[in-house]
């Protein structure tokens, strides 16, 4: 069976509160975090549930439908999940749409498929072009990032549970 996480890294990876975190440092406040830039852009905490996720879910392979795929090469972006995702569950990106809609980027992937995807969700902050996706959207508040719940919810989803 061909289960496929989308990821969203903004909001997903990362939460309003690690921003706030990251703010300080930039402004020299003692005890704030120190770190590369791209390592300093994602909540540990974070990543460990995007870990537990690619854990939990046999064969799973992650798909990064973020912004964040513009610019980068695919080993970028392994690169930035190193120590949570194993590189070999980063298979790919979404292409650009000309309309810049998640959803159809998404959709546009998977059409391409051979084989075809069984079970697919996606990850995301942003719900104004995802709700297209129904039941395969699960929606991450920015202000928390990705939690416990959402574990449970991907996990039960991809394994055909929910």
């Amino acid at each position: 069976m061909r289960r496929v996480l989308f990821l969203d890294f903004d909001g997903v990876l990362n939460n309003t509160g690690w921003f706030e975190k990251q703010a300080a440092y930039w402004k020299g406040v003692p005890g704030a975090l120190r770190a590369p830039r791209e390592e300093r852009d994602f909540d540990p905490e974070n990543m460990r549930y995007l870990g537990m996720i690619q854990y939990m879910v046999p064969g799973l392979e992650i798909v990064v439908s973020s912004s964040w795929r513009k610019g980068r090469t695919i080993d970028q972006l392994r690169g930035y999940l190193a120590g949570y995702v194993p590189p070999r569950r980063v298979v790919d990106v979404t292409g650009a749409h000309e309309s810049r809609l998640r959803h159809i980027e998404i959709t546009e992937w998977l059409d391409a498929q051979d084989p075809p995807v069984d079970r697919f969700i996606a990850l995301d902050d942003d719900t104004f072009d995802m709700t297209p996706l129904g039941g395969n959207f699960l929606h991450v508040h920015r202000s928390t990032g990705l939690t416990w719940k959402h574990v449970q919810a991907a996990v039960a989803h991809l394994m055909g549970a929910r």
